[in-house]
């Protein structure tokens, strides 16, 4: 008999989507993160917060699919949206309580912090744990293209830099947010108690995400 391999990766997407666009986000980020993944093997940890809509086991026949087919989406049955484990907090409560929730929950080596607003490029998996591969990293990121912006260079370049992108960012099991950061600003607090012990965040140039800005949070009561 032989034990379920561990997950290296476990991928922590936070959501609130109490509305059909930000649903089919949050529906549309967790099957590119799939897609795009090398190793299709990681952890997925979805955290909702104020809806249930992606709630495993909850009772699909109830959920509101007025626009679909006998009241059913195509979700229910596609395994790309497979979701491993799932974290629900009725109301929100800042942010990062939420996080270290799915953090407690995750059992893979390294935590990936993403977004519903993210869409990551083709072996992202394996970029970010190749980063890892330097004994001094503690956080590991790839470059962006952002809405009138770029984090890193116009286009991919065989080039690791010092720096960080915060809603993509992956550090091994063990550490957790600071929770006297209600909502900004653990990310930055993190990366500093990680080189106040000698460790490093590096960031990838040669593979960039997509990121909607703040299309998530402008979007959530509308």
């Amino acid at each position: 008999m032989t034990s379920e391999k561990k997950p290296k990766i476990s991928v922590l997407m936070m959501t609130m989507a109490p509305t059909p666009f930000l649903e089919e986000l949050t529906a549309f980020a967790i099957k590119m993160h799939r897609i795009q993944a090398a190793d299709k093997g990681y952890e997925l940890i979805v955290i909702e917060t104020g809806s249930n809509f992606f709630d495993p086991g909850g009772d699909t026949t109830n959920r509101n699919y007025s626009w679909a087919p006998n009241g059913q989406h195509d979700w229910d049955f596609d395994p790309r949206m497979k979701i491993d484990k799932y974290v629900r907090f009725p109301k929100p409560i800042g942010g990062v309580k939420e996080a270290n929730a799915g953090i407690d929950a995750a059992s893979g080596d390294f935590i990936l912090f993403t977004g519903t607003d993210i869409i990551p490029p083709f072996g992202w998996d394996a970029e970010l744990l190749r980063l890892f591969e330097r004994k001094d990293c503690g956080a590991a990121s790839l470059s962006a293209f952002e809405p009138n912006a770029t984090i890193g260079p116009a286009g991919p370049v065989d080039l690791v830099v010092e720096g960080m992108f915060s809603p993509f960012t992956m550090f091994r099991r063990g550490e957790r947010y600071d929770e006297a950061y209600l909502r900004v600003y653990q990310d930055s607090d993190l990366i500093l108690r990680l080189y106040e012990r000698g460790l490093r965040a590096f960031r990838s140039c040669r593979k960039h995400v997509w990121h909607l800005g703040s299309v998530t949070n402008n979007s959530a009561g509308s």
